[in-house]
């Protein structure tokens, strides 16, 4: 499931002297990526859980850290900056700012993603995940997370 949700994008041209403003649909396609119009960008600096992870805790999480992102995303002015590069599925990476701040470190501090590069596996053979699979703890994060 993908997330919708219209806001303001502003995107700064990586190799453009003027920066350009519209309004756009924002779609939020997992907990580090949205598509604004035609262009997918991946936010650079984080890591989130896969919605199409190796387990059923990292799958959950995915949802989770994508409602997330699609409920920051729709507090205000969104700013996103290419920085050049690529992630491994070859899409585009960008640093993602919403009101001056930074869109990484929200996730981050809502414990909705992994600093980029430094992201643990989420799905060990046993330990912090298996937790995830009792519904009970499910709801609990969904409770301290959406108030549901």
């Amino acid at each position: 499931m993908r997330t919708a949700l219209s806001a303001m994008a502003i995107v700064m041209a990586a190799f453009a002297s003027t920066v350009p403003s519209f309004a756009a649909e924002v779609e939020v396609i997992s907990g580090d990526t949205i598509r604004v119009g035609q262009n997918e960008w991946r936010i650079a600096n984080i890591d989130a859980p896969s919605i199409e992870g190796r387990c059923k805790g990292e799958r959950r999480l995915g949802h989770i850290a994508q409602a997330k992102l699609a409920e920051i995303l729709a507090q205000g002015d969104l700013e996103i900056t290419p920085t050049g590069g690529h992630d491994q599925h070859d899409r585009p990476t960008a640093r993602v700012r919403l009101n001056g701040e930074d869109v990484g470190d929200k996730m981050v501090a809502a414990s909705l993603a992994q600093r980029h590069g430094a992201a643990r596996d989420l799905c060990p053979q046993s330990g912090y995940m298996d937790a995830w699979e009792n519904q009970d703890e499910m709801n609990r994060v969904n409770r301290a997370h959406f108030g549901r």
